[in-house]
């Protein structure tokens, strides 16, 4: 809280939803409406609200009071049920304005507030190396966004600018609902700001997490993997690859909605399955090719770490696990992994098609939304045919696995 400039006693406090007849004798102040970044109080918890600046000292005869208010406090009525989430009004005096900041994990420094003037920041919603994530709402809609925030002091490596380019190039192009979208660009004179589609949810991975056996049921499982491969085909159709496929990079919304993040090390290109030479991925996702660094083609790299994906969300582990990347690295090449006897033929049929070894054989994104698991949510019985004719040996655990 903000200390009065003068002593309390001598003071009377502009108290929030204060009714007319306690202190506001003269004419209404103008009230402010800040729309609420939340559904419950759990969402509020940490969160306080003050005054930015307050034109004069005084307002309607009244000594006006910087003070600090909890937003838990300022949206819970008397019975303890959470107010409308649309508008509050809040009566800082005339011509005033509002700025919300969290009262923890939030760093005003890493923003350039007159760059971000269409927008109130609220808090930090992710780290990383060479960039701040933070949640913010359009002042003149209340659209919620998910700013992205690189410093440029600490992105000077070109293969880091690079990487950064590419990613806005590719996410101005994609327009798919299983896709984040980036909604705007602004390079200011210490940041480069990406003010995308905010997703109020949790990863693909932490959803496993809380799962009593840290894994999905089947029906649930081909729900999420099918609007997953729906992204996924979209992007192959015009030529982009993701190439970092993970549970991490994959978000559900609170309606269980898929949205596919961090295209950092995606491509695209104007020519149809073009070579690449890169190598990039997380280990455990790794296609063969990329591991025998010889040049691939893009799709089918994004097949094998679905199919690796897919086995995982199933049954709560790895394929091809070690403590050692160079032996995880040998068990792919050698395609050394068994899948539990509780996953269904036709979902097992799915992940050996998938996770082909030869990547010319590979089925691809178009096919995987065909495929019977995938079309009938992972509920229809029996046995789906071989793909291409070739015979399907699925390998199965034994008993006591």
């Amino acid at each position: 809280m903000l200390k009065p400039k003068t002593r309390q006693s001598e003071t009377k406090l502009l108290q929030f939803g204060q009714k007319k007849n306690q202190t506001l004798h003269k004419p209404k102040l103008p009230s402010l409406k800040i729309l609420a970044h939340a559904n419950s109080l759990t969402d509020l918890e940490g969160f306080q609200i003050e005054p930015e600046s307050l034109p004069s000292e005084k307002c309607c005869g009244t000594q006006l009071v910087r003070r600090t208010v909890d937003l838990k406090d300022l949206f819970l009525t008397k019975s303890g049920s959470v107010k409308d989430m649309n508008s509050i009004g809040m009566p800082f005096g005339p011509k005033t304005s509002a700025f919300i900041v969290p009262a923890k994990n939030f760093d005003i420094a890493d923003v350039e507030m007159d760059v971000l003037e269409n927008y109130n920041v609220w808090s930090d919603i992710g780290r990383g190396t060479y960039a701040v994530v933070k949640f913010a709402t359009r002042k003149t809609s209340g659209q919620k966004v998910a700013i992205k925030i690189y410093e440029k002091q600490k992105i000077q490596d070109p293969m880091r600018q690079k990487s950064i380019k590419r990613e806005i190039k590719i996410l101005k192009q994609l327009k798919h609902p299983n896709i984040v979208e980036l909604i705007e660009e602004i390079s200011a004179e210490k940041n480069l700001y990406l003010v995308m589609e905010y997703v109020q949810g949790f990863s693909l991975q932490a959803h496993i997490m809380k799962q009593p056996l840290k894994r999905l049921e089947e029906p649930e499982a081909a729900e999420i993997f099918s609007q997953f491969m729906n992204g996924l085909a979209y992007c192959h159709r015009i030529n982009a690859t993701h190439r970092d496929i993970k549970l991490e990079n994959v978000l559900l919304d609170r309606t269980q909605q898929v949205k596919i993040i961090d295209f950092g090390f995606s491509t695209i290109s104007s020519v149809k399955n073009k070579k690449s030479y890169v190598y990039c991925g997380t280990p455990n996702y790794m296609a063969p090719e990329i591991i025998k660094k010889i040049d691939y083609s893009g799709p089918p790299v994004d097949i094998w770490a679905a199919g690796i994906l897919l086995f995982t969300i199933i049954t709560g582990s790895f394929p091809f696990s070690s403590t050692k990347e160079s032996k995880v690295f040998k068990k792919i090449l050698k395609k050394d992994f068994v899948i539990p006897n509780y996953v269904s033929y036709n979902c097992k049929q799915l992940i050996m098609l998938m996770l082909t070894n030869n990547p010319e054989q590979r089925i691809t994104a178009e096919q995987v939304l065909e495929h019977s698991w995938v079309k009938y949510r992972g509920k229809m019985p029996g046995k789906a045919l071989p793909h291409r004719g070739d015979s399907i040996d699925v390998p199965v655990e034994e008993d006591n696995y």
